[in-house]
């Protein structure tokens, strides 16, 4: 009896350990420039560059309104189930982003669970 709950303990332990690598690294896709394109919205389609970051040790999230220069941190971001989930005000609406991963530098979702939703991984140019 005293093996069978060792067992299970040390099998819970390492279940727990990997779930937490695997939103690790789910987490980690997130992080960085994205350029999404929000499809078929009333103002027609529009981009909108995204930036994910970690900051004192948790997700944040920035985003540049369209037609502003100036960067604004989002209101929530975070990652649950490979998916990603950002809240924030823009253009004096409340907008909530999901978005999925689909390869290593393109992510699909949807705002408001309305508009089509298109990112696309910015990549640094390499230095020469």
């Amino acid at each position: 009896m005293k093996m069978l709950k060792s067992i299970l303990l040390s099998v819970s332990f390492f279940m727990f350990i990997f779930s937490a690598k695997a939103q690790d690294s789910t987490t980690n896709y997130y992080i960085g420039k994205w350029k999404v394109l929000v499809k078929e919205t009333p103002m027609g389609d529009v981009t909108m560059p995204i930036r994910i970051d970690v900051k004192d040790g948790k997700l944040a999230g920035f985003y540049v309104e369209n037609g502003s220069t100036e960067e604004k941190q989002m209101d929530s971001i975070s990652v649950s189930a490979g998916k990603i989930f950002m809240a924030f005000r823009a253009s004096n609406y409340d907008l909530t982003v999901t978005m999925t991963k689909k390869d290593d530098d393109h992510t699909s979702g949807r705002l408001l669970e309305m508009f089509d939703v298109l990112g696309t991984r910015v990549k640094d140019e390499e230095k020469k």
